[in-house]
């Protein structure tokens, strides 16, 4: 196995939580492949045009993740590899307010995250760790918006489930 591969049995949760190969004819390059090459590019911060072979086409992979990322795949494999893991419930959430450029678009500010307050164009950032300090969730929201008292529903937490006795489920 080569440094940065994904194991077998990381592969057997993660695999079924992908969408179906496509196309009825033609090769379907493998989703696993594809899915290291997609780790690799975030990995290495390399351009998607300089990925190695060994992962395909570039343009393949580009795609799919494109693709994965429109239909919340890898939303699900997060909230499955969150509820695996040995999370540390004391959850603490943190939010900042950046500055938009001015030439952000003006379209549509609340669904694109952005608010027009005194200051200009700006986005709030809110991020949720577990108490080990592993980010659970991430939400940019308007910056003009007021982050309500303990931010638990203006955050949207995600929803886990622990395995075992006990409260183990975070709602939105």
């Amino acid at each position: 196995m080569r440094d940065g591969e994904i194991p077998d049995a990381a592969w057997a949760v993660m695999g079924p939580l992908l969408p179906p190969a496509g196309r009825a004819r033609g090769r379907w390059r493998d989703h696993h492949q594809v899915l290291e090459g997609i780790v690799f590019k975030f990995r290495t911060g390399l351009p998607w045009r300089d990925l190695p072979e060994r992962f395909g086409p570039w343009q393949t992979v580009h795609g799919r993740f494109a693709r994965w990322t429109a239909d919340g795949a890898f939303d699900r494999l997060l909230t499955a590899v969150q509820t695996r893991a040995e999370v540390d419930w004391l959850v603490t959430i943190d939010s900042t307010i950046v500055r938009a450029h001015q030439h952000a678009d003006a379209k549509g500010l609340e669904e694109r995250g952005l608010g027009r307050s005194r200051g200009g164009l700006t986005s709030r950032t809110h991020l949720a760790c577990d108490g080990q300090g592993r980010p659970l969730a991430f939400l940019v929201s308007a910056g003009n918006r007021k982050p309500r008292p303990g931010g638990r529903g203006q955050v949207g937490l995600p929803r886990l489930s622990r395995p075992g006795p006990g409260r183990g489920t975070c709602h939105s």
